[in-house]
């Protein structure tokens, strides 16, 4: 009998806790209570006016580019620091400065050199600084400048060679020259391929160097066609634009 009893007085709180619910039910204002209760139902906790169940919960996110922004500001200021010069300037921890730094120097914005601590034994610290790219330059305003004032007095020839050097023995065959011209076009940003096609050989530059006042100057595409002229021995025409040819730019030889 005891055993019966005590059967049914576990039901039953078994049962009054499965009324006790986490109500998910939407609010008026779209959002969700958001309230749980072990012990009571939904109704008899409503009914309890003295305890708010509407105050919103909000999880702030954590803001990495606001930590990577501090740094280079810091950077900035400081020209050079340590990881752990970093963290203790910014109140962080040195493996959290470490990690974005991880990050600024793959994108290119900090650069990292070692140098020698005077004051340990042991491998040698890295010193991180803004790149060139992250403090800026006058280069593209300059370079505007320039082509505006040169006009169409400018010598193509000249600059081509000037920039990719002087042209390969004409002997090598057509491929090794292609070869050769990639090889030196990517030094220079461009990157290049080259690949065969029914007419003949084409160049394919996958980005252009002059992006920043390419708009502007357009006749920098034609320095681009004396280029690789002037290098393959053979006459080159521009089949395409990087805008209207899905993100290239395509020369044709004939």
């Amino acid at each position: 009998m005891g055993g019966s009893r005590f059967r049914d007085a576990f039901r039953a709180a078994r049962a009054q806790r499965s009324e006790s619910r986490f109500d998910s039910r939407p609010r008026g204002d779209g959002t969700r209570t958001g309230m749980e209760s072990p012990c009571y139902s939904y109704e008899a906790l409503r009914a309890d006016h003295s305890i708010n169940y509407h105050l919103p919960i909000t999880i702030q996110p954590r803001d990495n580019m606001s930590t990577r922004q501090r740094i280079l500001n810091h950077l900035r200021k400081t020209r050079s620091a340590s990881a752990r010069e970093i963290a203790r300037a910014l109140n962080l921890s040195a493996p959290n400065v470490r990690h974005h730094l991880g990050v600024l120097s793959a994108d290119g914005r900090v650069e990292a050199a070692a140098f020698a601590r005077r004051d340990q034994r042991g491998r040698p610290e890295k010193s991180y600084s803004l790149s060139q790219a992250a403090l800026g330059d006058n280069l593209s305003a300059l370079t505007e400048a320039l082509l505006a004032e040169a006009g169409s007095r400018v010598d193509w020839e000249a600059v081509a060679k000037r920039i990719l050097g002087a042209a390969e023995p004409s002997n090598l065959p057509i491929a090794a020259r292609l070869r050769l011209l990639v090889d030196k076009l990517n030094e220079k940003h461009y990157q290049a391929r080259w690949e065969a096609g029914a007419d003949g050989p084409r160049v394919i530059f996958g980005r252009c160097p002059y992006a920043a006042v390419i708009e502007r100057h357009p006749e920098l595409c034609q320095m681009d066609v004396v280029l690789l002229t002037e290098f393959l021995g053979r006459e080159v025409r521009q089949l395409g634009k990087i805008e209207k040819a899905q993100g290239v730019c395509v020369f044709g030889m004939r």
